[in-house]
């Protein structure tokens, strides 16, 4: 029988977001600290244009901001309880302890979802306004020290090229080793 997690209401999805902000995940020791808030909906336009700089993987990405905590919600709602987010929590909660994955081994794992869902107006570093979005990138890490064992690291929305990608689920062991892709 496959797990499916629950929905998720806007005020677990908003302790969830709370608790993770500045919080720093005893299972990541490469900055893993929550900043999905502070760099995504309270950050100033003028901080916003400074990242403009910054340069991911050769490339520099487009930074975007939510107008509002509300909005950010919404949005966290839609992506943790849409197919990509049911999958992700999925791959992060399920089976029993076995001998491949005893109690506890789930603790720390980590998924990066790519949501494609409702437009929503977003501030966004390379202009001077606001442009929609309907791409949302979530990086979502179980931990049970936090309400419903979940650590959300950063939630923004993005801007795909062209399509989506064939998986737009990456889930990682806490050991850092590919775990799955789907759905």
């Amino acid at each position: 029988m496959t797990y499916s997690p629950p929905d998720l209401d806007s005020a677990a999805v908003r302790r969830i977001l709370m608790a993770s902000e500045a919080h720093k995940t005893r299972w990541r020791t490469d900055g893993g600290q929550g900043h999905a808030y502070v760099r995504h909906v309270s950050i100033t336009n003028s901080k916003l244009w400074d990242r403009t700089r910054e340069v991911r993987n050769g490339e520099i990405a487009l930074r975007t901001a939510f107008i509002s905590p509300n909005q950010q919600i919404e949005a966290a709602c839609e992506t943790l309880n849409g197919v990509q987010g049911k999958w992700a929590r999925a791959q992060l909660f399920q089976g029993e302890s076995s001998d491949k994955f005893p109690k506890g081994s789930h603790n720390g794992m980590e998924a990066t979802i790519l949501h494609s869902g409702s437009p929503r107006f977003l501030r966004y570093a390379g202009g001077a306004g606001m442009m929609p979005i309907s791409d949302y990138l979530m990086v979502l890490l179980r931990d049970d020290d936090l309400p419903e064992s979940l650590f959300v690291k950063t939630f923004y929305g993005t801007m795909l090229d062209d399509a989506p990608p064939p998986r737009p689920v990456t889930v990682f062991g806490r050991n850092r080793k590919l775990f799955a892709q789907g759905p």
